[in-house]
């Protein structure tokens, strides 16, 4: 078995006979077994390195057969490789090696299996593995397959899992399932809707020290419990086709509706309907001429203290427009009101008509808030997730900025650092300017903590 502390840098999958690649430590108690698959009557090369994150580099090389990851393994990152594993275009064969699993051959792309197996077992599973392999099986990847295995390890981490149209977080810990999230739907059934995707694109992120569960389940158990579909049902006979009903060409008129609608109103809720007195009083239009004079008593005006007092003002009998001006000097000087520092707001203002931060389908804030209804935070969400899934995909390069437009404005959707929160922003001008992509930045900096969907 080569180790490669010393060619991580060079090492290439053989091209004339499958690769096996374990991310064990030397302690492993299946390492020897491994080991003897190099002496087979099909050989193999065996290539083994001790932390995750080397053999991540290692999975990126080429075409890896196998992938044996040890379960027990104390270094972090085996659910950074196994994720790096299964997202490659052609993947290999995943084992996860635990000794509380018993299976000892595959039937799903990421399978968990048992430690104690001897060489002869060890030989004949790698030999499946090896054809499973070959003729494409291992692309055949369920969510549900992924998170079964995640049940024997004691990593932890944050799932994005995407599927066609549809995504969900799913956060696990300890082999369970902490926190789920689709749609609308969260715990137990999310996780379980989850579970039956396939064809999936998987996202890791780290998992938030403040997390609120909303469900602690172990994830060996997902899905197990729902109601089976219910069986189909008997068409019900044809019913015979009725008559066409003639159109009406007459109808009440509104005065006939509203006098009929007390009556019907009466029937419905038994009580009697209100009928218009016959002697209503008569308006008389001298009484809106007359002119009506309201006292008010000076009590209300005056304090208790003082009497009303009423000051004769004198008239000037001339102005005399030589004299100097009087000036008047007051005698405490009032400080300068200090001006007040615009607020990040009004600098966003100048760049954007509105902003908005958006956290797992739900609209955190916006400014300034009568602008809320241009941002539609699931419509939003769904078409990143989607501009991101076809990025990941075809390998363009860096997460997308979103760009919707079209008629008097445009929305930019971007993700901040970590990915759970998303800005977006709404300018009038048809394409984004220098300034606005160093403001957007700006937003995205604010929004780098993890997101305060969690702490709801």
């Amino acid at each position: 078995m080569r180790t490669l502390p010393e060619l991580l840098n060079s090492w290439l999958p053989a091209p004339d006979r499958p690769s096996v690649l374990v991310a064990a430590g030397e302690a492993a108690s299946f390492a020897a077994s491994v080991e003897k698959l190099q002496q087979a009557e099909r050989p193999m090369e065996v290539v083994r390195v001790s932390s995750p994150a080397d053999a991540q580099r290692l999975v990126r090389r080429g075409a890896v057969a196998i992938l044996v990851v040890d379960a027990s393994n104390t270094l972090p990152g085996n659910l950074e490789l196994l994720l790096e594993a299964v997202s490659k275009e052609k993947p290999p064969q995943v084992l996860v090696v635990s000794p509380q699993a018993r299976a000892t051959s595959v039937a799903r792309p990421v399978e968990a299996v048992a430690g104690g197996m001897d060489a002869a077992a060890w030989a004949k599973l790698a030999q499946e593995c090896v054809r499973r392999f070959q003729t494409g099986k291992v692309c055949d990847l369920r969510a549900g397959d992924l998170l079964s295995a995640l049940a024997v390890m004691p990593d932890e981490g944050w799932l994005r899992i995407c599927s066609g149209d549809e995504f969900g977080d799913i956060c696990v810990s300890q082999g369970k399932a902490i926190y789920c999230e689709v749609g609308r739907q969260a715990g137990d059934e999310a996780a379980a809707k989850i579970c039956e995707w396939g064809n999936c694109l998987f996202e890791y992120r780290e998992l938030p020290e403040f997390l609120r569960q909303n469900m602690d389940k172990p994830l060996g158990e997902l899905g197990q419990g729902q109601q089976p579909a219910a069986a189909p049902t008997k068409a019900a006979p044809a019913r015979s086709k009725e008559p066409d009903m003639e159109e009406p060409d007459q109808f009440p008129v509104l005065e006939e509706m509203l006098r009929a609608a007390p009556a019907i109103a009466a029937e419905a809720t038994g009580e009697p309907g209100l009928e218009e007195p016959d002697d209503l009083p008569a308006f008389d239009p001298k009484a809106a001429d007359a002119e009506i004079v309201v006292e008010e008593p000076q009590e209300f005006l005056l304090r208790e203290d003082s009497e009303p007092v009423e000051e004769e003002l004198e008239e000037p009998l001339g102005l005399d427009f030589d004299a100097p001006a009087a000036v008047f000097e007051p005698s405490v000087a009032m400080p300068a009101a200090p001006i007040p520092a615009p607020s990040p707001a009004h600098e966003t203002a100048s760049v954007f008509e509105a902003v908005a931060v958006l956290c797992m389908s739900r609209m955190i804030r916006c400014e300034p808030p009568n602008q809320a209804r241009y941002f539609d935070p699931e419509t939003l969400s769904v078409f990143y997730e989607r501009s991101k899934a076809y990025i990941m995909r075809h390998q363009l390069g860096e997460a997308p900025l979103l760009q919707i437009g079209g008629g008097d404005f445009t929305i930019l959707v971007v993700a901040a650092p970590g990915g759970d929160c998303l800005i977006a922003a709404k300018t009038s001008s048809g394409q984004i300017s220098a300034e606005q992509k160093r403001e957007l930045d700006r937003l995205c900096e604010e929004q780098a903590a993890a997101s305060p969907a969690f702490s709801r």
